[in-house]
């Protein structure tokens, strides 16, 4: 039963992510914020449009060892490279000061990308460590 909620929690942070940067990213074009202009800025943009169309399909999917065994690495690439983009991109606004991108959507981008990439890295340690331990058994 915990696991079930915290799954949801995720389920729900990412796809609030993934279309407040879709939205955000949108919304810079249309106003034409020069210090945001850039091809990072599109590249978030489609990852996170690509990003929100599949969750669905891995809800309805989950069980589906194709695309487990065939896209999990692949996915798991773009994603680390989407969120390191995210916060370079954010973190690039910030330093310039960009007025015209503030907005709470880069705020919540940028926290939970850190909080994310962050988890990532602890499970990856973690395995690292499990397999390393189950090898020197």
């Amino acid at each position: 039963m915990i696991g079930l909620s915290i799954y949801i929690i995720i389920l729900i942070t990412t796809i609030i992510l993934h279309y407040a940067l879709y939205t955000w990213t949108n919304n810079l074009k249309k106003l034409g914020c020069k210090c945001s202009s850039g091809t990072i800025r599109d590249v978030i943009n489609m990852l996170a449009l690509i990003f929100l169309l599949l969750i669905p399909y891995r809800i309805v999917n989950y069980n589906d060892k194709y695309f487990s065994a065939f896209f999990y690495g692949f996915i798991g690439i773009i994603t680390i490279t989407y969120f390191i983009l995210v916060i370079y991109y954010i973190n690039k606004l910030n330093t310039e000061a960009c007025e015209c991108s503030s907005n709470w959507k880069k705020d919540y981008s940028f926290i939970t990308t850190i909080i994310f990439s962050s988890l990532i890295l602890f499970i990856l340690i973690q395995k690292l460590i499990l397999f390393s331990t189950l090898d020197n058994k």
